[in-house]
This record gives structure tokens, C-alpha cells and sequence, in this order.
């Protein structure tokens, strides 16, 4: 799992980029999920879009500190996995889960992937060490979506009882897009749309899917 993420001291603020899934900011499940993460402590901005993280959060190596050109770079590797702009893209939530940090527990979704997916996260990580640095010493292998941090397993167990009843799993959500995110003043802000997906009925969506089987577990290394 991705933690929060702590920056690596080099006498000069860096800016903080992430890659993220939207999804339709109207949707009932956006609206869940913020009414969740402030009843647990984790305010959202109204400027501030709810995504999920691909992977964690990262800088702009001091050689390549044109924001331009690697905006540029991360749109050809998303379209190049996803060509066709008729289809809708969504994601499986499979469970609610805790997991445990040195000092916190974490609540979190737990999300799977289709394939195209897992391998555009894959394409787009491969951009580190030549164009983009983690700013996580230890990166974790799969995205999760954070609902709560707590300081005791107890008020951890608690919280994930009363979700509970908010979800039946699994489930799916269709995604809005892919967009490049950066840190200003401790919010994350859509800086540029990498990819939009097209938008259709639910129906019509499960139908797609499980007629191609493409949702599979998420498996990243």
C-alpha cells in the first residue's frame, strides 16, 4: 500500500506531484467518501477532486524541471494503453481494509484493476529514475484509497464496522479520467487532465466487462 507520503529533506521545498483516477465528483460514491474521510479526521478542499492514487507521490528530478515535457511524456504512455475513447473505464473496490503503519492504522478501499490498467501504472512508473523521483523512501506495491487514519487498532475496527454498512462489496465505479495532481498548501490540485473516458450507463458498462473478463486482482510490483 501507498502511505503518506514524507519528504526527503534537501534545504529547498520541492513540489509534490501524484497521478490519480477521478471520478464524477457528483457521484454518489464521491460524496460518500468525503462525508467519510471528515468524519474521520481527512478534510477535503471544495478545490480539492477525490482520486486514487496509482502510485506515490513523486518530484521532478533536478535534470528534467520542465513540468511541460514530462506532462507530455506521461500523456503518450496513458493514451498508449488506452486508444479507444468509446469505451468506459471503471474500477472494482473489493473490500474495506486496516492496515497498520509504525504510529497509525489506516482504513482504506481496497481497489482492482483491468489489465490496461495495470499496465499503464507499470509504463508510468518506469518513468522513475530517469524523469520522476519517489519521495517515499519505501514505496509500497499496490494503490488503496484512504478513508481514515487512527492512533489505536480499537477506533481503527470501529470506523471500519460503521463504514461497512455504507458499501456492498465488491463494486464498481467508473472513472472520470487520469490527471496529474500537485501539492499547494497541503491540497492536492488537478494541474492537467491526462486522459478523459467516456461516460456511459452502468448497464451498459457490467456488460462490457464481463463479457471481456477484464477485471482481475491488482498485483503490482
Amino acid at each position: 500500500m501507498i502511505l503518506t507520503p514524507t519528504c526527503r529533506e534537501r534545504g529547498r521545498s520541492m513540489n509534490k506531484f501524484l497521478i490519480g483516477a477521478r471520478f464524477d465528483p457528483s457521484s454518489l460514491f464521491c460524496s460518500k467518501c468525503r462525508n467519510i474521510k471528515q468524519r474521520y479526521g481527512l478534510h477535503l478542499s471544495s478545490a480539492e477532486c477525490l482520486n486514487l492514487p496509482l502510485f506515490a507521490p513523486f518530484e521532478i528530478l533536478e535534470k528534467n524541471r520542465n513540468k511541460n515535457d514530462l506532462i507530455e511524456e506521461m500523456e503518450e504512455e496513458v493514451n498508449s494503453f488506452f486508444i479507444d475513447g468509446s469505451e468506459s473505464h471503471f474500477i472494482n473496490f473489493s473490500s474495506l481494509e486496516i492496515f497498520k503503519t509504525k504510529k497509525k492504522f489506516l482504513l482504506y478501499l481496497q481497489p482492482q484493476f483491468s489489465q490496461d490498467f495495470i499496465y499503464c501504472i507499470e509504463s508510468l512508473k518506469g518513468l522513475k529514475g530517469r524523469m520522476i523521483r519517489s519521495i517515499k523512501e519505501k514505496e509500497s506495491k499496490t494503490p488503496y484509497l484512504l478513508l481514515g487514519k487512527f492512533y489505536n487498532e480499537f477506533e481503527a475496527t470501529k470506523a471500519r464496522s460503521e463504514i461497512m454498512s455504507e458499501f456492498t462489496f465488491p463494486f464498481s465505479i467508473q472513472v472520470q479520467g487520469l490527471s496529474l495532481f500537485e501539492q499547494s498548501e497541503k491540497t492536492w490540485k488537478e494541474e492537467r487532465s491526462l486522459k478523459e473516458f467516456k461516460s456511459h450507463s452502468y448497464e451498459h458498462v457490467v456488460e462490457q466487462y464481463e463479457d471481456k473478463k477484464k477485471i482481475t486482482s491488482c498485483d503490482l510490483t
